[in-house]
């Protein structure tokens, strides 16, 4: 199998990371950039000769984390795509090796306030392709369907005493716009077909209804069941 792994190590005020990548050839240790809070996310490009990974917020926090590329069977760095401004916790690649899609699907991450964000790279080159803003931090996390054509994101505005609608949405990946969208869906959790052509998906509907006790609410569930477009 082919699995990437991140061990974090603290040398004085700085985090480093030794990185290690199981591939058919053997381990291989992946050369790390410094100065960053860990890695976030991984991914494998369709051939296996490449690896992808986003890192959290460097040190200095305006810079964001970092997404970088290397050859899977060096370990050597193909390309560093430079601070993204927020964490990086997913990467993936379509179904060609060609399009590298990343992104920050939360809002917060240790202080750090922002707006959740999907971009799509020309993988060999190196250049931002088009940004996806969805309607809200992710509740899940998001999933490239698998011929990479679409994006399919459940997002949810954090609210703990009165929970917000579900935000269900779908994406075009090679027009970066959006393609459908279910603003009150009730979704849990859901899963693309093989085709892409199909989501399937768990949901329930529930409310906040008020309790005997001044200022306690509870959840009230109105239904559930399973759907699919």
């Amino acid at each position: 199998p082919r699995v990437a792994v991140s061990r974090l190590a603290v040398a004085g005020a700085l985090l480093t990371s030794t990185l290690l990548a199981q591939v058919p050839d053997g381990r291989v240790e992946l050369a790390s950039p410094s100065n960053h809070t860990g890695f976030r996310s991984w991914a494998f490009s369709p051939d296996g000769k490449r690896i992808a990974g986003g890192t959290g917020r460097h040190v200095n926090q305006n810079l964001g984390g970092e997404l970088i590329l290397w050859d899977a069977r060096k370990g050597t760095i193909v390309r560093n795509f430079g601070p993204q401004g927020a964490h990086v916790d997913f990467v993936a690649f379509s179904a060609d090796g060609k399009a590298l899609v990343s992104g920050c699907t939360t809002d917060s991450d240790n202080g750090w306030k922002g707006v959740p964000h999907i971009r799509v790279w020309d993988a060999r080159r190196g250049k931002m392709k088009r940004e996806l803003i969805p309607g809200a931090p992710a509740k899940r996390p998001p999933c490239l369907s698998p011929d990479g054509r679409s994006l399919v994101w459940l997002g949810q505005i954090k609210d703990f005493d009165n929970p917000k609608p579900l935000h269900f949405e779908v994406w075009d990946l090679k027009t970066g716009k959006l393609r459908w969208k279910l603003d009150k869906s009730g979704v849990c959790a859901f899963a693309v077909s093989p085709d892409g052509g199909t989501v399937v998906a768990s949901y329930e509907h529930v409310e906040s209804v008020e309790t005997n006790q001044p200022g306690v609410r509870r959840i009230k569930l109105l239904g559930k069941g399973l759907v699919a477009w």
